[in-house]
Formats: structure tokens, sequence, C-alpha cells
């Protein structure tokens, strides 16, 4: 195995909350291989898909000690998280504070509010932007509110696909950046607007206000369409957040309203990340037989550039883009076993890399 495939495989035993006797067994047994290298590069890692601090909180709790400076590094990523999450916390309820005033409603989104639901502790889930969702007709009024609250918050005169340009404020050292988002989606419907998901919004706690976010199978869908964004590559933070929310819904979740494609992703990671024994049985995650090539990534274009390829030669570059394993596409288009995952190796991923070729040259055609 190389080590770039350990590191992941490594990595996604963090995904879900530290404490199992059982995932620090297996944590113990993957970093007694490891040297001090190895643990740099791991912790490197760790702090591009955005769990450091998860890494340092399962190594703690498994009672597992890196090289010193590999130790101290963690443990000083962690602090930093848990400060600009504190004060990304402290500007948000200042916000939602101000949109109760004014009579406005809002859900917050992704990193926001899960780090203050599914994790053990809001300093565990680093979050970059702070997305609230909007109604259409109120955006641009948020935007000005937010303007007055001392955000550099500019407004548009025509709305672009899906959110507003960040706002940006400085808080105690931390950029917080805020999007205004007015549906969940860029290609979105009536369906992922505000006024449809909030019969089913969760509660739940920032400093003196209370917030809402999406409902169980909504935040499922929301979550998993968001780790499809970039080019075959997701960062391991987004499946953590999966993992994270269903073990802590899941009694309440309604399994049949959770999207087909979300569902089978989740069931991929479970042969990277232990489940609970609920989890398995309320997901209804068939556990006979695992998918082949466990843990191999998308290694093709344009994951990587030809030119940082060319010692794979020309059929080493083609097998890699149109030919991942089977896990990976499993993983990446939400698809069960049988003809639906021959359907999307031999026509849905071929499509998708060449609409990244399309992609690529019109870009190039706008630069030149």
């Amino acid at each position: 195995m190389n080590a770039a495939r350990r590191d992941f495989q490594l990595l996604a035993l963090c995904a879900t909350a530290p404490g199992s006797p059982l995932l620090g067994d297996r944590l113990r047994t993957a970093a007694e291989r490891l040297s001090a290298e190895d643990w740099r590069r791991l912790a490197a890692f760790a702090d591009g898909h955005g769990m450091a601090p998860l890494l340092e909180a399962h190594l703690r709790a498994a009672n597992i000690t890196p090289p010193e400076p590999v130790a101290d590094w963690l443990r000083a990523r962690a602090a930093q998280h848990a400060h600009a999450n504190r004060v990304r916390a402290t500007v948000l309820a200042e916000i939602l504070t101000a949109l109760q005033a004014a009579g406005i409603e809002a859900l917050v989104l992704k990193g926001a509010a899960l780090a203050h639901i599914a994790y053990p502790s809001p300093g565990l889930r680093p979050m970059g932007d702070v997305d609230v969702l909007v109604s259409r007709k109120r955006v641009r009024e948020v935007q000005a509110l937010l303007a007055r609250l001392g955000f550099d918050a500019p407004v548009p005169g025509v709305l672009p696909p899906k959110h507003l340009p960040p706002a940006r404020r400085t808080v105690e050292g931390v950029e917080v950046v805020v999007e205004l988002h007015y549906n969940l989606y860029e290609r979105g419907s009536p369906a992922t607007a505000l006024e449809a998901l909030q019969p089913d919004a969760l509660p739940f706690s920032l400093p003196g206000v209370t917030a809402y976010t999406l409902g169980h199978e909504a935040m499922l869908d929301h979550l998993y369409f968001h780790m499809r964004r970039a080019s075959f590559v997701f960062r391991i933070l987004t499946v953590a957040d999966m993992v994270m929310w269903s073990e802590r819904f899941v009694a309440e979740i309604e399994w049949s309203r959770v999207s087909p494609q979300a569902r089978h992703a989740l069931a991929m990671w479970y042969w990277l990340t232990p489940f609970s024994p609920q989890l398995v049985e309320a997901a209804a995650i068939e556990t006979c037989a695992p998918p082949r090539g466990v843990g191999l990534e998308f290694d093709g274009w344009p994951r990587h550039s030809l030119g940082a390829q060319r010692h794979k030669g020309l059929w080493g570059i083609l097998h890699d883009t149109f030919f991942p394993s089977e896990w990976w596409v499993r993983l990446y288009y939400g698809l069960p076993d049988g003809p639906a995952l021959w359907w999307g190796r031999l026509v849905r991923h071929p499509l998708w890399v060449f609409g990244w070729v399309l992609h690529y040259f019109r870009h190039r055609a706008l630069k030149s």
C-alpha cells in the first residue's frame, strides 16, 4: 500500500467521534508503522482535509503519542480552530439576533451548525465560511444588514447563482466570512429554498440565541451533494460530517426520505470508519462483502495535471481517469452494486470526465 493510500485510510478512521475501544485498537495498529516523516506527512494531510483537530482528539483518546513536534503542531492547530470557532459562533449569534429583531428567518448551513450539533465539541469541526440560508426575497436586505454590522458586504445588482458575494469582517484576529444563500444548490428548485425547508428545521443553541438548521434528511442530502462539488476530489471532513450526523440522529432520521445517493455513499464509508450497530441496521448497510478498491481514491485527470502524470504513460493516465476503483465510483456517484454501477462506470463517469474537458477548454478560451 502506498503512503498516500495509507494516510487516507488512517485519517478515514477518524471520521467519527473519538473514544471507541475498537477504533482505538485500529488506530494504534496503524500508528505503530509510522516513521517520523510519516507522521509529518499525515499531519499535513489531515490539515488539508480539515481533520487536524479530530486527528489530535482521536490520538489523545487512544493514548497514541506522535513525535513531539507533530504532537505540538496538532495541539496548536486544534487550539487555533477552537478559538476561531468561538469567534465565529459569537458573530453568528449577533447576526441571527439582528435578523430575528428584523423579522427575517434564516437557517444556518453546514459547518456552523454541524460543529454545535453533531460534533462532541465545536472546536473539532474546522470551518471557513459561515453559510446562512435566507429567502430570495430578502437576501439583499440581509446583506445590507451585514454591512450595518461592520461587514464589508457588497450587494450585487444581479443575483449570482445560489449565494451572494462573501461578506467579510475581522474579529479578534479571525476573518469571519459570511455567505448568504437563497437556495441550497446552483440549479436549485423551490424544494431546496428556505420556505420549503423550514418546517423540518432543527433548533440549536448559540450564545444568547436559538439558531435553526436543516432537518435530518435534508442535511444528509446537502452534505452528500456538497462532497461532490470539486473535480472528483473531496475532503474527508465532509464525509465525517455525514457520519457524525448519522450517528447523532440515527434513531430520528427517516432513512426512506434520505436520497439513495447519500445512503449509498454513506454505505461505502462503512468499510473505512467503524459504524455503530444501530447505524448499520437503521441505514440498511450491507456488510457481507466489501467493494473492490476500498480507500483507493480517484487518481486521474483532472485531479492531477497531465504533466504530473507523465510517468504513468498514456494508458496509465487513461486507466486512472476512466476506470477508478469500484469503491470510489459508488461513493462519489452514490451508486448501489449491480446494473447501476455498470451504468456509472461505462456511461456516467466518462460523460462526467468529458464535461470537465469542455469546462477546461472553455476556461482557457475565456482567459486567452
